[in-house]
């Protein structure tokens, strides 16, 4: 038994001090040869403050990013804006205006549009929606779903009326892209504002 401690309390010494002469690795780097991601608070890089449309036709105007590529029309969707890289599918921002024959609550105008929306969009999900005020402002906000082109779209759309008018914002985006664009796309349609 006396034999078997001796055994191992040698070994652990020569285990001990070959380590020790070899030294443990100070950091994972020196562990595994390989740097670690790591971002330096010093050069994060602040956002650019959003750029400010103002449409004086049609008498709105909204917040958006900075690096966005904005294209107006005539006719619906008036605006749409996105970034150099999107692609068909986006993401991008598109501004609808539409004259009603009566005044309605902003999501008085979403809720009777989801009818014509399901019929124009096949396979059309509701995910949520509400009622929200920003800056005093009352706006209903729907996210939804739906196929398009063998794509899942994800979108958010917010809405204002105002007399015989309603103005709705909508990001939209591949759904593998929805959640890192929702602030942004949440930021474009909060920041509607009408003259």
């Amino acid at each position: 038994m006396k034999t078997n401690r001796a055994l191992i309390l040698s070994a652990t010494i020569l285990l001990a001090t070959g380590l020790a002469a070899a030294g443990c690795p100070k950091s994972w780097s020196e562990l595994t040869g390989k740097t670690a991601d790591r971002a330096d608070p010093a050069s994060a890089e602040t956002p650019a403050p959003p750029q400010k449309y103002q449409d004086p036709d049609f008498g709105f105007g909204l917040d958006l990013p900075s690096d966005w590529e904005v294209i107006t029309r005539e006719q619906n969707p008036v605006l749409f804006a996105r970034p150099q890289e999107a692609g068909p599918s986006g993401p991008m921002v598109n501004v609808v205006i539409e004259n009603l024959n009566k005044r309605m609550a902003p999501y008085d105008y979403l809720k009777a549009n989801l009818l014509t929306m399901q019929v124009s969009m096949p396979g059309l999900e509701v995910r949520n929606g509400g009622v929200e005020v920003h800056a005093g402002i009352s706006m209903a906000w729907l996210q939804y779903a739906y196929p398009r082109e063998g794509v899942m779209i994800e979108a958010l759309s917010y809405c204002q009326t105002k007399d015989f008018r309603a103005y709705v914002v909508t990001g939209l985006a591949p759904a593998r892209e929805f959640k890192k664009l929702e602030p942004a796309f949440r930021m474009v349609g909060r920041s509607l504002r009408l003259n």
